[in-house]
C-alpha cells in the first residue's frame, strides 16, 4: 500500500475507470432551483399572479425568488464542486486501485496532507460489495437509509498507518479563509477491522457493480 498527498498523486492511467460523485444528481437540483428562481422573479415583474378566482400579489413572487436565491448561495457551491477535477473517489484498472479519502468538498485543505492510498492487485485477498439498512429516528419515526459498500480485503492485515491517516483527516481543522472556516464531514472510507477497508458507494458513478467487476477481474 502506498500513500500520496495531492501533489504526488500519480496521473490516471488510460485504462483507469474513474468513480466520482454523480454530476447529474448534483446539477439536476441546481437546475430546478435556478428555474424556480427565474420564473418567480419573472412573474414578479408582471405583477399579481391570477389563478381561478384568486390571485397572489406580485411581491410574494419576489419574496419566493429572494428566499430561494439566498438558499442557492448556501447550497450551490457544494453542488457545483462536483464539476472540479478533485471530484473522484476511486480509480481502478486490472492492476491497481487508488482511493481518495479526502472529499472534493474539502479541496481547500492543505495539499501536502496524505489523502490518497493505492493498492496493487497482488496485495488484495478479495473484494466484496453489499448493502446495509441503517436506522435513524426522525421526528419520532424510524427511518431507514440503505448504504452501499465496496469492501477491499488486504492480504496484509496491518492497516494501522491507513487508520492513522483517516483519523487525522477526520480530526483536521479547516483552514480559515478570511475569518471563515468551512469543513464538510464526509467519512466515506472506513477501516472496518484490520485489513478490511469499506468505501461508502452512495451517490457514486459508475455503479458499485462496475467497480466490483474491474477489481474482481484483476484478482483472477
Amino acid at each position: 500500500m502506498q500513500f500520496y498527498n495531492a501533489k504526488d498523486i500519480p496521473p490516471f492511467d488510460p485504462s483507469d475507470v474513474i468513480f466520482r460523485y454523480s454530476r447529474w444528481q448534483n446539477l439536476s437540483g441546481v437546475f430546478i432551483i435556478s428555474m424556480v428562481i427565474a420564473v418567480s422573479f419573472w412573474q414578479g415583474t408582471r405583477g399579481d399572479l391570477h389563478f381561478g378566482s384568486g390571485h397572489m400579489p406580485g411581491f410574494i413572487c419576489y419574496l419566493i425568488s429572494g428566499s430561494l436565491a439566498f438558499f442557492a448561495l448556501l447550497t450551490f457551491p457544494p453542488a457545483l464542486a462536483c464539476l472540479r477535477p478533485e471530484n473522484w473517489v476511486t480509480a481502478a484498472n486490472s492492476g491497481r486501485v487508488m482511493v481518495k479519502f479526502r472529499s472534493h468538498l474539502n479541496r481547500h485543505f492543505e495539499v501536502g496532507d496524505i489523502q490518497v492510498f493505492s493498492v496493487q492487485m497482488f496485495e488484495l485477498e478479495s473484494v466484496q460489495h453489499f448493502s446495509e439498512d441503517h436506522q435513524s429516528a426522525d421526528f419520532g419515526r424510524n427511518e431507514y437509509t440503505r448504504f452501499y459498500y465496496l469492501c477491499l480485503e488486504l492480504k496484509n492485515k496491518d492497516t494501522q498507518l491507513l487508520e492513522r491517516y483517516l483519523e487525522e483527516e477526520r480530526a483536521r481543522r479547516a483552514p480559515k479563509i478570511g475569518c471563515v472556516s468551512t469543513r464538510y464531514n464526509t467519512d466515506f472510507v472506513i477501516v472496518q477491522k484490520p485489513g478490511f477497508i469499506r468505501i461508502v458507494w452512495n451517490g457514486i458513478e459508475p455503479g458499485l457493480g462496475k467497480a466490483y467487476k474491474i477489481i474482481n477481474g484483476g484478482l483472477k
